[in-house]
């Protein structure tokens, strides 16, 4: 039996098992008006390792849970954006959030509640290391070596028939 038909999928098991033990490193920033521009759209991400301070990336992001003491290894990233009219000021007031999550709020398009105030925009959340950023989110490692994975197993049904 050819054992380097296992490789993929041990390679799979191996990726899900230290995904779920290692926390997912995301940019950490939010913007409201305006007051931090870099957190705003367009956002490169670029992480600044020649001065970490100025730098929004949390590499092993953390996050509280409700009912819960202490912190835990975040799984998700998120992206909030949105904007609502404000009566005080006679002007619309845009938000930026990223942030790190325990749970995958999906990606969704309409109002959301932020600080008391509801905002129209999107909340964009993804699982895998620096993807909040203002390009499109992409596909999962781990969903790209599954496909990879399930490849390999019938090439080797295959050469094994």
């Amino acid at each position: 039996m050819n054992l380097s038909c296992f490789l993929p999928l041990l390679t799979v098991i191996l990726l899900r098992i230290t995904s779920q033990v290692r926390a997912v490193g995301c940019f950490v920033c939010d913007s409201l008006n305006g007051t931090n521009m870099a957190c705003a759209d367009p956002f490169d991400g670029i992480l600044d390792s020649s001065n970490p301070s100025n730098s929004s990336y949390v590499a092993d992001c953390m996050d509280g849970r409700k009912d819960s003491t202490g912190l835990f290894p975040a799984r998700y990233c998120v992206k909030m954006f949105g904007t609502r009219w404000s009566t005080e000021t006679s002007s619309y007031v845009h938000l930026f959030i990223r942030r790190c999550t325990l749970d995958s709020l999906g990606d969704q398009n309409g109002y959301f509640v932020w600080g008391g105030h509801s905002y129209k925009g999107s909340i964009l959340t993804c699982d895998y290391d620096a993807c909040n950023v203002s390009h499109g989110l992409r596909a999962s490692l781990a969903v790209i070596w599954s496909v990879f994975s399930i490849f390999c197993a019938f090439e080797c049904h295959i050469m094994l028939t």
